[in-house]
């Protein structure tokens, strides 16, 4: 079993897009708006292989929302829009505009050390690892995915098989390295920081999650069934105890849950401008890492256009999403995928899945 996981590096866009005034935003289209566009995204996708939806959305108008392929490779069986997904580490791009919120409310400041909130966190890296480190993978503190590995490829911690861990000890153990340098991928970090939001808020994950789905009308919810991945004909199902990923990859939800999350952002609904813009903030040489995401311009070609792209990816088991927001256009992409054999490749490589659905969708005439 290969368990999948985030690693990429992208390219630059210094500056951060205004957004306008406050609003409501629940979308509820479902129906593709755009024939021609779907046939071009759904070619795409069933080339490289994907089953599991896709969906492209601009401004409130839904342009494609369409099924592909099958829920299993032993059925015919089609996706159906109200069924939940695995959202992997998109969890943490909500874990880091709820942090930005608490950022907002005064509640927390990112450039204070983990140690000012959680004085009993006992890392050696805690007095100096900064909460905006956290949110950039800038910790040095161990890493989940390294603790031994079941017959199938499971981390341990993350396995049913095994007894619930105390994550937080976990994430306190040996350092790995000093804080504040290059980023290193690390469950851990959101680990420590939805520790320090619930700290710092006196609310639990779960309050949080729970007034996010009121205040945009979603389901996102850290149990329940999800759709089961699949490596030729075998599942997934039941290797993962995603409550042992709170904060980093525990939540599932519906296609429209996501779009109706990113519409929110993009309008200014959950983060001011300014807040905003600090989620977004990201620099070449730390690989344009932002908190909780990505931040990097695409260049192109079938358009000859660079646009900044805003992505959130993820992975769990035969599982993997992506999550993609083009500020400049008001412009949302989203798919998600139950095959371990699709390669969604990387946008600014020029070539690969993200980067001909991006293309199809930016450069459409």
């Amino acid at each position: 079993m290969r368990i999948r996981n985030f690693y990429w590096l992208g390219a630059l866009l210094s500056t951060a897009l205004g957004c306008g005034a406050p609003q409501t935003v629940a979308p509820t289209r479902t129906a593709p708006t755009d024939d021609s566009l779907t046939a071009r995204v759904t070619s795409l996708a069933q080339t490289a292989k994907l089953n599991g939806w896709v969906l492209v959305s601009q401004g409130e108008r839904v342009l494609v929302s369409t099924s592909i392929g099958t829920t299993a490779p032993t059925t015919q069986a089609h996706f159906a829009a109200e069924q939940r997904w695995t959202l992997a580490s998109i969890t943490k791009q909500i874990l880091a505009v709820l942090m930005m919120q608490a950022a907002e409310r005064g509640q927390v400041a990112l450039d204070q050390p983990v140690r000012s909130y959680l004085p009993a966190f006992s890392s050696a890296n805690a007095g100096t690892v900064t909460v905006r480190q956290l949110l950039r993978h800038q910790t040095g503190f161990p890493n989940p995915d390294d603790s031994p590995k079941n017959a199938v490829g499971v981390p341990a911690l993350y396995s049913p098989a095994t007894p619930a861990p105390d994550m937080l000890a976990y994430c306190g153990s040996k350092v790995t390295g000093p804080s504040g340098g290059a980023w290193s991928y690390n469950n851990c970090d959101y680990t420590v920081a939805v520790a320090v939001l619930e700290q710092v808020t006196g609310k639990p994950w779960a309050t949080h999650i729970a007034e996010l789905n009121k205040t945009l009308h979603t389901s996102f919810s850290d149990s329940g069934e999800r759709i089961a991945g699949y490596e030729g004909l075998v599942s997934d199902h039941g290797l993962f105890d995603f409550a042992r990923y709170k904060g980093a990859g525990d939540l599932s939800g519906r296609i429209m849950d996501m779009l109706a999350f990113d519409r929110a952002l993009l309008a200014g609904t959950l983060l001011s401008a300014a807040s905003r813009a600090q989620l977004w903030e990201s620099q070449a040489e730390q690989g344009f890492i932002a908190l909780g995401q990505w931040s990097f311009p695409v260049a192109l070609s079938a358009c000859k256009r660079e646009v900044r792209i805003i992505e959130r990816r993820g992975a769990t088991g035969y599982i993997g999403v992506r999550n993609l927001l083009v500020p400049e256009l008001d412009l949302v992409v989203i798919a998600f995928n139950n095959r371990a054999e699709v390669d969604f490749g990387e946008p600014w490589s020029g070539q690969g899945l993200t980067h001909d659905l991006l293309s199809a969708v930016i450069c459409k005439s």
